[in-house]
């Protein structure tokens, strides 16, 4: 080979080289840069995400938080503490219009927040209560939790379907949440402290979008019922018994539930207000007339509508009986089996709290009036 074209060989295996070498630094920037480009978004994308808790006062089975953009709820198991019950994500920029409701318990709420026109469709018309739903001719009737069909309510296509959650979903829940339907499941009715049920309308219009009327209505209401629990003073506490005989049981409020606090907030002598379980106490009749013969006052004896209805010899030795002295929560009821006790009463636990201590202690609330309950004649 001559020395020329041995240089040019050279010059030519150089120049490669040192072309590889320039792409080969090209490339290393270009890397670096996306790199770090991408973590910069990361570290974006990560702010963006962060969610700050927003306070819960009274409510035990649910939680709140907010970002820049969405609100979240967790909700949380109150039959196995270690599982979360569910979670949903509530984005700012969507807007929730199409709502079917199963359970009467919730109408309450929407009434509150002047949304039931976002309602498409119930569970059953019967079991309503509020005048504004049972006029209306284009609501759809859905039927219960487990006789849903589905087919209907996929086709439907409501933005979100509002059930009572329970320990199990059913079937039919099941395949309208897998299709895509948001099936959400409302655990108020599990709540102990009645201020802990009301306070899920916070939760409701998260989902209406009307989070500062929530909370500014939920303010209300707390302070009308911590107002009315300072009222509820006497120099001797009334006895109540609550309940009534079903199959030879008695059942009555465990002293750590729902009825319960609201009778022990009202100022009444319950006397099994201080078991700590919740939920319902299954007694014996004999307890009951050992126990509580001598109440001064007889709440809830069962759906009836004269003293002579109620049934079974054994209510005469009751003292509350003998005087007339018994009262049920059926003021405002329908023979179709809508009460509004159950409605309205959920999310307004002040008129409940009234009506008990207009009953035990009239003279602390002259001029009100009861609202859910009566007294049975």
């Amino acid at each position: 080979m001559s020395i020329i074209a041995y240089f040019n060989e050279y010059s030519k295996t150089g120049l490669m080289f040192l072309y590889l070498c320039l792409m080969a630094r090209f490339y290393f920037f270009i890397i670096i840069f996306l790199a770090l480009f991408s973590c910069k978004e990361k570290r974006k994308n990560s702010e963006q995400v962060v969610f700050k808790e927003i306070p819960v006062k009274y409510a035990q089975l649910f939680s709140l938080s907010k970002s820049n953009t969405d609100f979240k709820v967790k909700i949380y198991n109150p039959w196995d503490s270690k599982l979360v019950y569910d979670s949903c994500l509530f984005s700012l920029r969507d807007t929730i219009n199409r709502i079917a409701v199963l359970s009467s318990a919730h109408i309450g709420f929407f009434n509150e927040l002047k949304s039931l026109n976002k309602i498409i469709a119930l569970g059953q018309k019967k079991y309503i209560y509020n005048e504004e739903l049972r006029e209306r001719n284009d609501l759809l009737e859905l039927g219960e939790n487990h006789t849903l069909n589905v087919e209907e309510v996929i086709s439907l296509n409501p933005d979100i379907l509002l059930v009572s959650g329970f320990e199990q979903m059913s079937p039919q829940l099941q395949s309208i949440n897998k299709s895509g339907v948001k099936v959400f499941q409302m655990l108020e009715w599990m709540e102990k402290h009645p201020l802990a049920r009301a306070e899920w309308i916070r939760v409701v219009g998260l989902i209406l979008g009307k989070t500062k009327e929530a909370d500014e209505i939920f303010s209300v209401i707390e302070r009308d019922y911590l107002s009315a629990k300072t009222l509820a003073k006497a120099k001797r506490k009334k006895t109540v018994l609550i309940g009534s005989e079903y199959k030879d049981v008695w059942y009555a409020p465990a002293g750590n539930s729902y009825m319960a606090t609201l009778l022990r907030d009202a100022g009444a002598d319950y006397y099994w207000s201080k078991d700590i379980s919740s939920g319902s106490l299954a007694l014996n009749i004999e307890e009951i007339i050992d126990k509580q013969s001598e109440a001064d006052i007889w709440l809830n004896p069962g759906m009836v509508n004269s003293l002579k209805a109620i049934k079974g010899f054994h209510h005469k030795e009751f003292k509350s009986y003998q005087q007339g002295e018994v009262y049920d929560y059926m003021a405002c009821s329908r023979i179709s089996g809508a009460n509004d006790f159950w409605e309205s009463g959920a999310v307004n636990p002040q008129f409940i709290l009234k009506d008990y201590i207009k009953i035990l202690y009239p003279q602390s609330l002259p001029n009100y009036q009861l609202r859910f309950y009566k007294k049975i004649e």
